[in-house]
């Protein structure tokens, strides 16, 4: 819901010299910072609250490291952690909760 939001989580290049996961900086962005620019939009379904972020020579200070710089993959997969350990379980587990029910 970026259009009413006032920070965004995101995970950034901060190494160009690293390769795939590795040089990543995990940040939370205040959105009102100088060079980000948010524009809502509604979908063709009508839904409202949506949007582009634009990134246009904004910097975002080491205060808004979440984890250690470089190493933001690590950060994101623990975010995400449980809601792929669902999916990682085995379909006798989901039964017998779906059971319980």
């Amino acid at each position: 819901r970026g259009a009413f939001c006032t920070h965004l989580f995101g995970l950034f290049r901060t190494d160009p010299e690293q390769e795939r996961h590795r040089g990543l900086t995990y940040f939370m962005v205040p959105l009102d910072t100088e060079g980000i620019t948010v524009r809502g939009f509604t979908r063709l379904d009508g839904d409202e609250g949506f949007a582009e972020v634009f990134f246009e020579d904004a910097f975002v200070g080491d205060d808004w490291v979440l984890g250690e710089v470089d190493a933001g993959w690590s950060v994101a997969m623990s975010t995400t952690s449980s809601e792929r350990g669902l999916t990682l379980r085995s379909p006798g587990r989901f039964m017998a909760t779906a059971d319980r029910l």
